[in-house]
Formats: C-alpha cells, structure tokens, sequence
C-alpha cells in the first residue's frame, strides 16, 4: 500500500496509476484498489441512480479492475483499459481537490 500525501506532486500519483498500485491518504478518504465491490451500492452517496447502475453493470462483467474513491464515493475506475471520471451530483472541497489531481495524472497516462 503506498502512501499519497498532499505534498506529492500529481506524477506520484500518475505512477501510482500506471502500476495499479494499492494507494491512500493518511486518512483514507481519498484511496486506489485493485480490490473492487461486487457493487456500489450506499458507498455511492453522490451518484446519480443512471451513474450507479452503470457501474454496477461494468462490476458484474468483471471490466473493472481498479477504483479510486474519494470518502466512500468511487472518483475514477479503469474499466476495459481506460480510466473513466465518474460523475458526481455534488463534490465537497476535498473531493474536488481530489479529483483535479487525478484528472491531471490520468491525463498523462
């Protein structure tokens, strides 16, 4: 499991990515596993009912390898070969922060 702090710069994380390797936060809310659910379910509090059924079709043909979340709300999932940006009704501070930093790092992938 890596450790992702605030400090590091997005090309930490890029290579994180790239590797697919387990990463969190000293908190753990914003986080990166080749674990995956069988599905979203309540974890997807900021997901649309569209978004969350799309998800959760991809999970049970098993094309999801990987998810970053940010709190318990998937952020992005490499799904197929490609990182997909998942959706949200709403994003607090640090899920924005969260998701521009990963924005930047699957940019350079």
């Amino acid at each position: 499991m890596e450790l992702f702090t605030k400090k590091m710069s997005w090309t930490v994380l890029r290579d994180i990515l790239r590797d697919k390797k387990d990463f969190k936060n000293n908190g753990g809310t914003f986080r990166g596993s080749s674990t995956v659910p069988d599905s979203i379910g309540s974890m997807g509090v900021w997901l649309d009912e569209d978004v969350r059924k799309g998800l959760n079709f991809c999970l049970k043909k098993n094309t999801i390898d990987y998810i970053v979340w940010s709190w318990n709300t998937p952020l992005y999932a490499h799904c197929g070969g490609f990182w997909i940006e998942v959706p949200h009704s709403h994003d607090s501070k640090s899920t924005m922060a969260h998701r521009n930093k990963m924005k930047t790092a699957v940019s350079q992938l």
